[in-house]
């Protein structure tokens, strides 16, 4: 039987040989486009995966910044913009973990004097029209982290729009407490003044991190021939007797008596020169004047110190307290007694900064020192706690008085109530 016009079984087999050819080779298209988007990985994903500096800055070169002029136009939705701040603040905190320490500040000075980190700083605090920074507390808190890494990454040369936005977003952010801490810190690192609003969001906290307060004054290499250190035992809460990861010294004038905590007792020694020294530019930057200090030696990047409060602060001692910092960068924190981490103030304290404490800060807060945070920071690190004794006529007095408000310094170094402004960093 003859086939039907316009259906010759050999015209139509050929025919669905060539489609199935076409089929074929769409498919085929398709799968090379599908292998070549997957070896392709975001730069968020880039990030996330990089395991040093160079990765994460060859990052940068794949974000897109708004004033990039092959900006794709889908790149400028909402949804692309917040992704791209959290990646940018993300390569940023990467890269102050990874380059903290003093043996890696020629790669922290290198890796932050590249184009590739100006444009993620540029992108982490980027400002858009619509920003809602001021009504959204999750955005606070990204800004809050990006603040920390620059802080910890600086000093650097900050361009002057990301100067302006990271003043500028400090000024409208919705910054709890322990945001505004931080976020004071790292613009005072990197010599921005700090806005009002951040100063009245930390009123009431008793304490203030005070960058490059000593810095240039002591190093650890004399601290450490001019300090007779000695490492004791203590007595835990359970009774044993352990041996201390510190190394300390209790120093103070001919009027001071011992020093006690955790069940040992230390005699003064007279006050070293380096301290001393110390001690009164302390006096003249603040106003406070100090007669003893606690000097803690943390010789290796295990020696940290766990959270408490500091004895007799108010009682034996006046209730202001200044930390100064010495050698090797560390993780310090304070809490609200009774809280978790998810509450803490924590900042990297670099060498020459120091953290003024009072008023009611041993009452209602616990402070720490945490341990390294890798290879490169493993460096011996020192503090200087200076005390003001009371005498015992003094004491009941000061009982009376350790709750009463006391005006608070301001976060850019100084203090109210009459107290003297820190010298200003050059």
């Amino acid at each position: 039987m003859r086939a039907a016009r316009g259906h010759h079984p050999a015209r139509c087999t050929a025919r669905a040989h060539r489609i199935a050819r076409r089929r074929r080779v769409v498919a085929r298209r398709a799968d090379a486009s599908d292998r070549e988007t997957a070896a392709a990985p975001s730069a968020a994903q880039l990030v996330n995966d990089a395991k040093s500096a160079l990765d994460i800055l060859t990052a940068a070169d794949s974000l897109p910044l708004p004033t990039d002029a092959s900006l794709a136009p889908h790149e400028s939705q909402l949804h692309h913009r917040r992704k791209r701040k959290k990646t940018c603040s993300r390569a940023l905190q990467r890269l102050a973990k990874m380059l903290v320490g003093t043996r890696r500040e020629d790669a922290r000075r290198e890796a932050t004097s590249a184009t590739q980190f100006a444009r993620l700083v540029a992108g982490a605090l980027w400002i858009d029209d619509d920003d809602e920074t001021r009504n959204d507390p999750e955005a606070g808190v990204l800004f809050t982290e990006t603040a920390r890494a620059l802080g910890s990454l600086a000093p650097f040369e900050m361009e002057e729009a990301a100067r302006v936005n990271f003043y500028a977003t400090a000024a409208a952010a919705t910054l709890p407490p322990r945001c505004a801490t931080v976020v004071a810190w790292a613009l005072a690192r990197c010599g921005s003044a700090v806005p009002n609003e951040v100063d009245i969001a930390m009123r009431g906290v008793p304490f203030r991190f005070q960058p490059y307060l000593t810095a240039g004054l002591i190093d650890l290499e004399t601290l450490k021939r001019e300090v007779p250190f000695k490492r004791e035992q203590l007595t835990t809460r359970d009774g044993r007797r352990v041996d201390e990861r510190r190394e300390t010294c209790w120093m103070g004038e001919e009027h001071v008596g011992s020093y006690a905590y955790s069940g040992k007792i230390m005699q003064p020694v007279p006050m070293c020169p380096a301290v001393a020294r110390v001690r009164d530019a302390l006096e003249e930057k603040t106003g406070e004047r100090f007669d003893c200090c606690l000097i803690n030696l943390y010789p290796s990047e295990t020696a940290a110190c766990a959270y408490h409060t500091d004895p007799f602060m108010g009682i034996g001692y006046a209730t202001d307290s200044i930390i100064v910092s010495v050698g090797e960068t560390r993780r310090f924190s304070f809490r609200p007694l009774g809280s978790t981490d998810a509450e803490s103030h924590w900042i990297r304290t670099l060498d020459g900064d120091a953290i003024w404490m009072f008023a009611n800060c041993q009452d209602d807060f616990e402070h720490c020192v945490m341990t390294a945070e890798g290879d490169g920071n493993d460096a011996p690190r020192a503090s200087i706690v200076f005390k003001r004794s009371l005498k015992r006529k003094s004491a009941a007095e000061a009982r009376a008085k350790k709750k009463k408000k006391k005006p608070p310094p301001s976060s850019s170094g100084g203090a109210g109530g009459g107290r003297k402004q820190p010298a200003k960093r050059r």
